[in-house]
């Protein structure tokens, strides 16, 4: 049986490649429109650049597999953050990576409402797949993979920002008052 990622990847290439086709019959509309002018300026009008030769087709190309070895890298650096986020408190060891690992946590949610390390993994996920359709938000996109239920971006936001910062002030408090 097929997956359903494989399925939308082929659907994706299928509606890239009608666009492809779709640039082409109009760069030979605008070259004979040009044409029964007389001149090459219609061309030059029309498109806003000389074009010697017809488009060809372009290929996606197979992404190289340091890519794909970097995306799953950063995912992995990524979940790691997230359970240290979720049990970091329990080990006492870890507590000075714990609290760096929250303020910088907090640091990317209201500063830049988004993570960091997810906008930099699917940077690297989209030069694999051209058609991934993703917002900023690891935990949605995860989630909808596996549940194919959706978390808004909103909730995820605010959810993530009170239980950071509530981790923080916890952990503050016990350890110096």
């Amino acid at each position: 049986m097929i997956e359903r990622g494989t399925i939308y990847r082929y659907i994706g290439i299928i509606a890239w490649e009608l666009q492809q086709l779709s640039i082409e019959l109009v760069v030979q509309l605008h070259y004979t429109i040009a044409h029964t002018e007389g001149s090459h300026s219609g061309l030059v009008r029309a498109l806003g650049k000389r074009v010697y030769r017809k488009v060809s087709r372009v290929r996606i190309p197979h992404p190289p597999p340091m890519h794909r070895v970097a995306a799953d890298f950063v995912f992995f650096i990524h979940a790691l953050v997230v359970v240290i986020v979720l049990f970091g408190w329990l080990f006492q060891s870890l507590w000075y990576v714990y609290i760096a690992v929250l303020l910088g946590t907090l640091f990317s949610e209201l500063f830049f409402s988004y993570c960091l390390l997810s906008k930099w993994e699917f940077v690297l996920r989209k030069k694999i797949d051209p058609f991934l359709d993703y917002e900023y938000e690891f935990a949605s996109y995860y989630t909808y993979r596996i549940t194919r239920g959706h978390l808004s971006g909103p909730f995820l936001h605010t959810a993530g920002t009170i239980f950071v910062s509530l981790s923080l002030v916890i952990n503050l408090s016990f350890r110096f008052f």
